[in-house]
Protein backbone atom coordinates (compact mmCIF):
# COMPACT_ATOMS: atom_id res chain seq x y z
CA UNK A 1 0.00 0.00 0.00
CA UNK A 2 2.71 2.46 0.45
CA UNK A 3 4.32 2.45 -2.45
CA UNK A 4 1.15 2.53 -4.75
CA UNK A 5 -1.34 5.31 -2.68
CA UNK A 6 -3.68 4.94 -5.74
CA UNK A 7 -4.83 1.37 -5.26
CA UNK A 8 -8.15 2.93 -3.39
CA UNK A 9 -9.32 5.05 -6.12
CA UNK A 10 -7.65 2.24 -9.00
CA UNK A 11 -10.42 0.38 -7.06
CA UNK A 12 -12.82 2.48 -7.14
CA UNK A 13 -12.92 3.34 -10.45
CA UNK A 14 -12.96 -0.35 -11.28
CA UNK A 15 -15.59 -1.63 -9.34
CA UNK A 16 -17.49 1.99 -7.94
CA UNK A 17 -20.00 -0.49 -6.10
CA UNK A 18 -17.49 -1.93 -3.45
CA UNK A 19 -15.92 1.59 -2.29
CA UNK A 20 -15.27 2.05 1.60
CA UNK A 21 -16.36 -1.59 2.67
CA UNK A 22 -19.70 -0.35 2.00
CA UNK A 23 -22.50 -2.19 -1.03
CA UNK A 24 -22.84 0.72 -2.86
CA UNK A 25 -25.61 1.15 -6.04
CA UNK A 26 -23.57 0.55 -9.51
CA UNK A 27 -26.22 1.99 -11.53
CA UNK A 28 -27.98 4.57 -8.95
CA UNK A 29 -29.41 7.44 -8.86
CA UNK A 30 -31.95 7.87 -11.07
CA UNK A 31 -32.83 11.63 -12.56
CA UNK A 32 -34.19 13.27 -14.74
CA UNK A 33 -33.47 15.14 -17.62
CA UNK A 34 -34.59 18.59 -17.20
CA UNK A 35 -34.24 19.69 -20.95
CA UNK A 36 -33.66 17.57 -24.30
CA UNK A 37 -30.05 15.88 -24.31
CA UNK A 38 -28.53 15.07 -27.92
CA UNK A 39 -26.37 11.94 -27.15
CA UNK A 40 -23.49 10.39 -29.62
CA UNK A 41 -24.65 8.14 -31.70
CA UNK A 42 -27.97 10.90 -32.84
CA UNK A 43 -30.15 9.17 -29.42
CA UNK A 44 -32.07 12.06 -27.65
CA UNK A 45 -33.06 12.09 -24.49
CA UNK A 46 -36.14 14.14 -23.74
CA UNK A 47 -37.08 16.44 -21.27
CA UNK A 48 -38.56 14.66 -18.41
CA UNK A 49 -37.22 11.35 -19.03
CA UNK A 50 -35.81 8.62 -16.71
CA UNK A 51 -32.17 8.54 -16.74
CA UNK A 52 -30.23 5.73 -14.74
CA UNK A 53 -26.44 6.75 -13.94
CA UNK A 54 -24.02 3.78 -14.15
CA UNK A 55 -21.11 4.47 -12.00
CA UNK A 56 -19.13 1.93 -14.25
CA UNK A 57 -19.06 4.05 -17.34
CA UNK A 58 -15.22 5.37 -15.49
CA UNK A 59 -13.81 2.85 -17.63
CA UNK A 60 -15.02 3.04 -21.36
CA UNK A 61 -12.84 1.95 -23.68
CA UNK A 62 -13.68 4.79 -25.51
CA UNK A 63 -12.04 6.78 -23.15
CA UNK A 64 -9.32 4.65 -21.62
CA UNK A 65 -8.87 1.88 -24.63
CA UNK A 66 -9.05 -1.83 -24.18
CA UNK A 67 -7.46 -1.58 -20.92
CA UNK A 68 -10.13 0.56 -19.81
CA UNK A 69 -11.75 -2.14 -17.44
CA UNK A 70 -8.19 -3.49 -16.07
CA UNK A 71 -7.14 -2.82 -12.41
CA UNK A 72 -4.09 -0.38 -13.11
CA UNK A 73 -3.30 1.68 -10.37
CA UNK A 74 -0.56 3.62 -12.40
CA UNK A 75 -2.91 5.21 -14.82
CA UNK A 76 -2.52 8.57 -14.98
CA UNK A 77 -6.34 9.54 -15.24
CA UNK A 78 -8.09 8.73 -12.02
CA UNK A 79 -11.67 9.73 -13.23
CA UNK A 80 -14.62 7.39 -11.43
CA UNK A 81 -18.16 8.22 -11.13
CA UNK A 82 -18.65 6.76 -7.80
CA UNK A 83 -18.78 9.40 -5.12
CA UNK A 84 -21.20 11.24 -7.84
CA UNK A 85 -20.33 14.64 -9.55
CA UNK A 86 -20.75 18.44 -9.64
CA UNK A 87 -23.28 19.74 -7.50
CA UNK A 88 -24.14 15.88 -6.71
CA UNK A 89 -20.63 14.95 -5.34
CA UNK A 90 -20.46 13.31 -2.00
CA UNK A 91 -19.84 14.92 1.03
CA UNK A 92 -18.51 11.59 2.44
CA UNK A 93 -16.15 11.38 0.00
CA UNK A 94 -13.12 13.29 1.26
CA UNK A 95 -13.17 11.25 4.70
CA UNK A 96 -14.07 7.69 3.24
CA UNK A 97 -10.78 7.84 1.18
CA UNK A 98 -9.39 9.02 4.10
CA UNK A 99 -10.49 6.19 6.24
CA UNK A 100 -10.04 3.69 3.01
CA UNK A 101 -6.20 4.60 2.68
CA UNK A 102 -5.91 4.56 6.76
CA UNK A 103 -7.26 1.21 7.33
CA UNK A 104 -5.43 -0.64 4.34
CA UNK A 105 -1.77 0.89 5.65
CA UNK A 106 -2.62 -0.09 9.03
CA UNK A 107 -3.59 -3.78 7.54
CA UNK A 108 -0.81 -4.73 5.65
CA UNK A 109 1.48 -2.46 8.30
CA UNK A 110 0.08 -5.42 10.70
CA UNK A 111 -0.12 -8.51 8.35
CA UNK A 112 2.79 -7.29 5.67
CA UNK A 113 2.70 -11.00 4.41
CA UNK A 114 -0.99 -10.49 3.85
CA UNK A 115 -2.05 -12.29 0.30
CA UNK A 116 -5.08 -14.39 -1.01
CA UNK A 117 -6.04 -17.48 -0.09
CA UNK A 118 -4.99 -20.03 -2.87
CA UNK A 119 -6.90 -21.65 -4.95
CA UNK A 120 -10.15 -19.78 -3.36
CA UNK A 121 -12.44 -16.60 -5.12
CA UNK A 122 -14.49 -14.31 -3.79
CA UNK A 123 -17.82 -14.83 -2.96
CA UNK A 124 -20.32 -12.17 -4.17
CA UNK A 125 -22.86 -10.53 -2.94
CA UNK A 126 -26.12 -11.22 -4.78
CA UNK A 127 -27.38 -8.27 -6.16
CA UNK A 128 -28.29 -6.40 -9.02
CA UNK A 129 -27.94 -2.65 -7.77
CA UNK A 130 -24.38 -3.22 -5.41
CA UNK A 131 -21.35 -4.94 -5.52
CA UNK A 132 -19.28 -6.19 -3.02
CA UNK A 133 -18.03 -9.89 -1.23
CA UNK A 134 -19.52 -11.90 1.42
CA UNK A 135 -16.70 -13.45 1.92
CA UNK A 136 -12.80 -12.55 0.41
CA UNK A 137 -10.33 -15.66 1.50
CA UNK A 138 -6.64 -14.50 2.77
CA UNK A 139 -3.62 -15.58 4.26
CA UNK A 140 -2.60 -13.77 7.21
CA UNK A 141 0.36 -14.18 7.42
CA UNK A 142 2.72 -13.54 10.54
CA UNK A 143 1.84 -10.18 12.55
CA UNK A 144 4.35 -7.68 12.41
CA UNK A 145 6.05 -7.20 15.23
CA UNK A 146 4.13 -4.56 17.52
CA UNK A 147 6.40 -1.59 19.39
Amino acid sequence: MREVPDAPAAHLRVRPGSGGGRAQALHLPLRYTVEDIELPGGTTTARGEAVLASYAAGRRPARYGDSGADFDVTRPTKDRLVFGHGPHFCLGAPPDRVEGQTALRMLFDRFPGLAPAPRTEPRPVDSLVSDGHRTLPVLLGEPAPQG
